[in-house]
This record gives structure tokens, C-alpha cells and sequence, in this order.
């Protein structure tokens, strides 16, 4: 890619984060110094440099973009919380990643989890200082310092307390609370926040899309039960067929049925959800499926995906510790369809969070008593 082209996306991305009502303005007139960069004996670089050090000093209150401090708390909160979940997916990532050269890629992991981490806790304290844009900036500013100290260890203690028993009751009824968000979740009425980009879903449209996540689902299920049961045990005891590791697991007194019932009622809660998304692909969204677009079930599937990849440790708990405590072998993944598993995970999981999360990429509707355009930084 050529200076210029890389210079151009800088001042694109820099532009992107301005307030709508001049956002257009100013990547038009980066874009123009840019092409005239030469005639003006300007290099690209500066051009670069200076467009992004204008963006941070673009005020960024309410005002500015044209919208209540309220609805600026709410997108910068949402924002927050997509990147706090990001995090917190690479973190469990990281923490479940198999042994060397899993080690390299879980520190990286852990180090892009700590990175978004901090970024949400800024966009969280921005989010909180919109919030309080009635207050006097002392008391505003002590408050956003002051929060995170007393959030800290308010979080800690509820992921001591409630944290294991979160997960297990997650991992068991996740399948019903995606159905259910799926289902339920209201609707905006605004048909352009329905909108995704690039706009695959909408593209393959609602049946396809819902044939297209109930296959998705079925087959992620069916591969993590399969992996439980068949290939992590034989890539953790090479050079036994199957009938013989269960053979010898039953000697030491480790049943290899005993963690069937578990998985059982885990892929049965993941039941609704697939006879749902089949029903939208033969019927349509009509009636009481109205609600159901494209967008909507693409990202219930990507969710669900997600899920059932990181669920695949806690299902397949029971398996990995009988055939550690017959055969001597560590309770971690040691198959490559494990570690494949974990990987479609992850990018399930960091896109679903990514597109569901954070607002609509539409201006929100303008304040009565804001001119966002009379309020925009010169």
C-alpha cells in the first residue's frame, strides 16, 4: 500500500471519530491536503499526524455532537461494556489456551484483553461524565476518578461469590436465554438501525440466513459432543482404539457415561433455539416471527456459536477429568479439533460482540434544544 493510501485511511479513521455534524467536512479537507500534498510541499505523514492530533482536540461533549448528555452516556456505555466483553473473551481464552505454543498466544491474549480492558474503562469514565453533565466539573471529575476504585472491588467480590456458579448455570441454560433475547428483544422501529454492514445477512435474507445459523448451531454441537466423547479422549491417550480406552477407563472405575447426562440437558437447551431458526427458514419471518430479520438471527447464531465453543470446557469437564484420573493425563485440551474449536469461538465471540453491542452506526436524533451544527467546533 502506497504513503498515500496510508495516509488517507489515518485521516479516514481520524475523521470517524469526530462529531457527525463536521465529520464530513474535515475528512473532505484532510483528503484535499492530502492530494495537494506535493504542490504544497506538505508531506503526507504531517498531514496524518496533524489530522489525528485535531481529532483529540475536538471537543467531544454532548453538544458537540448534537445530542442530551444522556443518550451520549448511553452510546459511549454501550461502547464500554462491547469492549469490557471483548476482554473478557480473550481472557478466557487465554486462560483455556493448551500448552506451548498455546503459552505464546495465550500472553498475547491476556495483553489485547488488558489493552480493550483499559480502553472500556475510559470510555466507561466518559460514558459516566456525559452522565453527569448537570454537575459542576469538580464534582463530575471526582466522581469518574473515584468509580472505578470503588467498582473494583465491588466486581471482585461478586466473581469470588456468584462467578463459578454463573458459568455452570450459563453453560446449562445458554441456549434458552439466546433463544429467548432472540425471540423477545425489541424491536427498533427505525428500519436503518436494522441495518448491518456489509450487510451479508440482509443479502442472503431472513430464511436463508436463519437455514443458514440453525445448520451452523446443529453442527457446532454435534462436533464439541463428538469431541468429548471420541477425539480429545484419543488425542490425550494415543494409540488406543476407542472400545479399548473405555474399556480401561471402567477398570479404574472412571465411567465414560458419566458425564452424559450433562451434556444431555446442555444440547437440549440448545434445542429452542435451532427449531426456531428452522421454523423462520421454512415459514418466514411473518407473524409472530415479524421481529426475526436477517440481522437478528446472524447474530443470534454467531452468539450461539460462540457460546457453545467455550462451552465445550465446562460440558466436557466430567470426560476430561475421568480420563485424566485413569490415564494420568492433564485435564487441558490436547487435540487440534479442540484447539479449532476455541478459535471459531473466539472470532465468534469477538464479532458477535462487536456487532451487537455497540450503537447503531447512525447519528442519534438531534435535541430539541441542541443546533449541533451552531455547537460544532469551528
Amino acid at each position: 500500500m502506497s504513503g498515500r493510501a496510508w495516509a488517507e485511511r489515518v485521516v479516514d479513521l481520524a475523521a470517524s471519530t469526530l462529531p457527525a455534524a463536521i465529520r464530513a467536512e474535515r475528512r473532505e479537507a484532510w483528503r484535499a491536503d492530502l492530494r495537494d500534498a506535493e504542490s504544497l510541499g506538505l508531506g503526507r505523514s504531517g498531514i496524518a499526524v496533524g489530522a489525528v492530533r485535531a481529532a483529540l482536540a475536538t471537543p467531544r461533549d454532548a453538544r458537540a455532537w448534537g445530542i442530551a448528555p444522556g443518550r451520549l452516556a448511553v452510546r459511549r456505555g454501550r461502547w464500554a461494556i462491547a469492549l469490557f466483553v471483548v476482554a473478557v473473551i480473550l481472557v478466557v481464552a487465554g486462560w483455556l489456551a493448551p500448552p506451548l505454543p498455546g503459552a505464546i498466544v495465550g500472553t498475547g491474549l491476556l495483553l489485547g484483553a488488558a489493552f480493550l480492558g483499559a480502553v472500556g474503562l475510559v470510555l466507561a469514565g466518559a460514558a459516566l461524565h456525559a452522565l453527569l453533565a448537570g454537575q459542576p466539573a469538580g464534582a463530575r471529575w471526582t466522581i469518574v476518578l473515584l468509580a472505578p476504585i470503588a467498582a473494583i472491588p465491588v466486581l471482585a467480590v461478586v466473581l469470588l461469590l456468584g462467578g463459578m456458579p454463573a458459568v455452570v448455570a450459563g453453560t446449562l441454560l445458554g441456549g434458552l436465554g439466546i433463544a429467548a433475547a432472540t425471540w423477545w428483544w425489541p424491536r427498533d422501529p427505525d428500519p436503518r438501525r436494522r441495518r448491518s454492514r456489509p450487510g451479508i445477512p440482509e443479502r442472503f435474507g431472513a430464511r436463508a440466513s436463519a437455514f443458514a445459523g440453525a445448520v451452523a448451531i446443529s453442527g457446532a454441537l454435534a462436533v464439541v459432543v463428538l469431541n468429548i466423547f471420541v477425539w480429545e479422549p484419543m488425542a490425550k491417550v494415543p494409540g488406543l482404539r476407542l472400545d479399548e480406552l473405555y474399556a480401561r477407563m471402567s477398570a479404574a472405575g472412571e465411567s465414560p457415561t458419566s458425564s452424559v447426562p450433562f451434556v444431555v440437558v446442555w444440547v437440549v437447551s440448545w434445542l429452542p433455539l435451532v427449531v426456531g431458526l428452522l421454523l423462520v427458514a421454512v415459514v418466514g419471518p411473518r407473524g409472530r416471527l415479524a421481529r426475526l430479520d436477517a440481522r437478528r438471527l446472524a447474530r443470534a447464531a454467531l452468539v450461539a456459536v460462540a457460546a457453545i465453543g467455550f462451552g465445550q470446557w465446562f460440558a466436557g469437564f466430567g470426560m476430561g477429568m475421568s480420563v485424566a484420573d485413569a490415564f494420568g493425563t492433564t485435564g487441558g485440551g490436547a487435540g487440534w479439533v479442540t484447539a479449532a474449536i476455541s478459535a471459531t469461538s473466539l472470532l465468534c465471540g469477538i464479532a458477535a460482540a462487536l456487532r451487537v453491542l455497540p450503537p447503531p452506526d447512525l447519528p442519534d436524533p438531534p435535541s430539541a434544544s441542541i443546533d449541533p451544527v451552531a455547537a460544532a467546533p469551528a
